[in-house]
């Protein structure tokens, strides 16, 4: 029987993955409407989606209602969230389909 857990760790140990590559960096906005300078925020308005502010706690039930947290990712591929300074709201979009 294979221990799936220790296969796991002998992933992240012979392949570099870490902790860092999997849990998202935070950008943090001041005034939220910073957040619009955005490539990735001004590419999801321009295909129609709508775009909130949401409190982090409330996040898994807008899940389930079609809505998804903002995020882009770096060049190696790491991804980044925006939230804002303290990290209670979150950016969030929906598809313009899903409405």
């Amino acid at each position: 029987m294979i221990d799936l857990a220790a296969l796991g760790s002998l992933f992240v140990e012979i392949f570099g993955a870490s902790k860092e590559w999997t849990v998202p960096k935070i950008v943090r906005f001041d005034p939220l409407d910073d957040a619009e300078n955005e490539q990735v925020v001004r590419d999801l308005r321009a295909r129609g989606h709508r775009l909130d502010w949401v409190y982090e706690h409330r996040l898994r039930q807008l899940k389930r209602d079609g809505y998804k947290p903002v995020f882009e990712r770096d060049r190696v591929g790491r991804p980044s969230v925006f939230m804002d300074l303290k990290s209670e709201l979150i950016l969030v979009h929906k598809p313009p389909a899903a409405d």
